[in-house]
């Protein structure tokens, strides 16, 4: 199984979700006061692209929890987001969030939250990914992504009235600009070779941070952290001397108010000076979905390439799994 040929069939999956899920049969009559997405690990990845500034008309948390938070109840919408359709903690919640009376859309695969969903006569988009040939849910945010913002315009929670042309003209762009992005993954990975890897980005681009740091993880077998500017400048900085560590920062984004850009170019000079190395990284688009979807795909490539270059394998969570079966 090949992991970087089943990455670039992100686009694929983008567009089979974003067309797919548009014609999933939702009320026009819901009063949302606040969203509440509820994923683990690779399921809740696609959410955190959408946390874009001013995109969302109403408040919007991730909860990575076994219930959901005291705030929710029948003004709230509840996405219930398993790839496998068996995560425990979303199980829990769909049973919260029934209780709780909330409004509630699942996305996922099937398993037993499909069966929880049907069973409920609950809206859902449960899809078949068949272009995750790794059948891993970090290989397959593309249907996350576009199954929740399908949903989300549907539903009139987004902000502004192009969506549709938005979200198809990143699919198209990304499809064109497959090859560089390749090679530019290539390039970063030698580079992180036998280092501790940081992430760092500001705004719309901070969830893709927490995306690059989890598939650090998960497919290099890597530790890693991320930052977001500007609160890793008012902490972080005076926490560079020790351990002495060969660190590598990777800077995400170059579309950033001139403010944003001044801490960043301050912020590399301090790296700098305690001995890091900095390196960067962004897409010419200066549409902020746009280039969140190219740096998922990026940091996807860049982490698969990483574990290759340590020779692990990409693709299965062993320790994970061993985790999840001690677990019960």
């Amino acid at each position: 199984m090949d992991i970087i040929s089943s990455i670039l069939e992100l686009p694929k999956q983008c567009r089979q979700a974003w067309r797919e899920a548009l014609t999933v049969d939702l009320p026009q009559d819901w009063d949302i006061k606040n969203i509440v997405i509820c994923g683990m690990g690779g399921s809740a990845l696609g959410a955190h692209t959408l946390q874009v500034s001013g995109s969302v008309k109403v408040p919007m948390v991730i909860n990575n929890n076994y219930f959901l938070p005291s705030f929710a109840s029948e003004e709230s919408l509840v996405v219930l987001a398993s790839y496998s359709g068996n995560t425990e903690e979303v199980l829990s919640c769909a049973k919260d969030a029934i209780e709780k009376g909330c409004k509630i859309i699942g996305i996922t695969s099937g398993g037993k939250l499909a069966e929880r969903l049907n069973s409920n006569n609950i809206h859902a988009y449960i899809f078949d990914p068949k272009f995750n040939s790794t059948k891993q849910p970090r290989m397959g945010i593309g249907y996350n992504i576009f199954g929740v913002s399908a949903i989300f315009h549907n539903l009139g929670l987004f902000n502004g009235n192009d969506t549709e042309d938005v979200v198809e003209n990143a699919i198209n762009i990304l499809e064109d600009n497959l090859e560089q992005i390749k090679s530019d993954a290539q390039d970063i990975a030698k580079k992180l070779t036998g280092k501790f890897p940081v992430i760092f980005a500001s705004d719309y681009l901070v969830g893709n941070a927490h995306i690059f740091a989890n598939q650090l993880n998960e497919t290099a077998k890597s530790f890693s952290a991320y930052y977001s500017l500007p609160e890793a400048n008012h902490h972080l900085l005076e926490g560079l001397k020790h351990p002495k560590i060969p660190a590598v920062a990777i800077f995400l984004g170059k579309h950033y108010p001139e403010r944003i850009l001044e801490r960043f170019k301050i912020t590399q000079e301090i790296l700098e000076k305690n001995g890091w190395e900095v390196l960067s990284w962004s897409t010419d688009q200066e549409d902020q979905f746009t280039q969140s979807i190219q740096t998922l795909l990026f940091s996807s490539l860049v982490t698969a390439y990483l574990g290759l270059e340590y020779d692990e394998d990409t693709i299965s969570i062993s320790t994970v799994d061993y985790f999840k079966a001690k677990l019960g």
